[in-house]
């Protein structure tokens, strides 16, 4: 095989210097470069946070996915759907939500079937 056995010259990185002013003021880089990684901490520890806090709103929603109603029956969907109601006792109405679950399901099933016959048919005219 013809692989060359030296490997290709990189690019030299360019060495930023101070300029006369920055050395006589005295800027201080290391403090600079403390203040960036305390704001880089606080940063993603409010993106963890975040994160987190999402995490905790799916998982109270998830029996309202899409991967949950295609795929649970109405009885495996009831049991989220109340727990959801039991954490927001006041904001949701138990019974309702329940029936709306129940009829999301079927509606996304009705939905699916029809996508389905469309892709199908679209298929076969091409």
């Amino acid at each position: 095989m013809d692989i060359p056995d030296q490997l290709p010259e990189k690019r030299k990185k360019r060495v930023r210097r101070l300029s006369e002013q920055a050395k006589n003021e005295g800027i201080n880089f290391t403090k600079f470069g403390n203040e960036c990684l305390e704001v880089y901490d606080v940063t993603f520890s409010q993106i963890q946070w975040r994160f987190e806090k999402l995490t905790e709103v799916y998982d109270d929603f998830h029996c309202v996915t899409s991967e949950a109603l295609a795929i649970k029956s109405v009885e495996e969907l009831q049991k989220p759907a109340a727990d959801l109601a039991l954490k927001c006792n006041g904001d949701i109405n138990g019974a309702e939500i329940l029936s709306e679950v129940e009829s999301l399901k079927f509606q996304c099933s009705a939905i699916l079937r029809l996508l389905n016959i469309e892709i199908t048919r679209c298929n076969l005219e091409v």
